[in-house]
């Protein structure tokens, strides 16, 4: 069972959405999100297999769903690392909240990210996902080249969070170093460099 999951594993009279979202899931974390049916979600919440029609459409829906949930849940988690950032550390902070979120909440980070999900069908989503954009920007603005600076910081963070969650990130690293020692110093290391001459090399 994913951290996510954790203890709402099953079903209950008038959470049957909630435990759909939960057992896709877990599914999610072992079989990847295009590796199990709806009714095997259904089946794993303890529901019939026709139950999570009553509130989603396929089982694209319900990644989406879960994907939504997980988007306002790292917009959230990236404000509050704004909001608590030491001066000329926005991006630090940022790229280090964002791989705090994906090792906390893998399965949703995957299903946000390799789910392949016709993002404008589902406004909800977009809407979630777009909130993630201010956060990103805030970051970046000390820089010299913000509009430059918005894709490469993303990418550190992005790239250090995907590594991380497949448990590789500091595997070739010494001793003691951990994910969010990595993508610090990662970022630190492109804002002297890179960062620090506009972005672009």
């Amino acid at each position: 069972m994913t951290r996510e999951a954790a203890g709402k594993r099953g079903y209950h009279h008038g959470d049957l959405r909630r435990a759909v979202i939960d057992a896709v899931l877990d599914l999610v974390w072992e079989r990847g999100a295009h590796g199990f049916s709806l009714a095997e979600a259904a089946r794993r919440a303890g529901v019939s297999v026709a139950a999570p029609y009553r509130h989603f459409a396929d089982r694209e829906a319900v990644l989406a769903a879960a994907a939504t949930e997980g988007f306002d849940a790292l917009a959230d988690v990236l404000l509050a690392a704004q909001g608590n950032a030491g001066e000329g550390r926005l991006a630090e902070e940022f790229a280090a909240a964002y791989v705090a979120f994906a090792l906390e909440s893998p399965a949703r980070f995957t299903v946000m990210f390799a789910a392949r999900l016709d993002k404008p069908k589902y406004p909800d989503l977009m809407t979630a996902a777009d909130r993630t954009g201010p956060p990103l920007r805030a970051a970046v603005e000390h820089l010299p080249d913000p509009d430059g600076a918005v894709a490469r910081v993303w990418a550190i963070a992005h790239g250090a969070a995907t590594l991380a969650v497949e448990g590789v990130l500091t595997r070739y690293h010494a001793t003691g170093e951990t994910a969010d020692s990595v993508v610090r110093s990662a970022v630190r290391d492109w804002e002297a460099g890179a960062g620090g001459r506009g972005g672009v090399e």
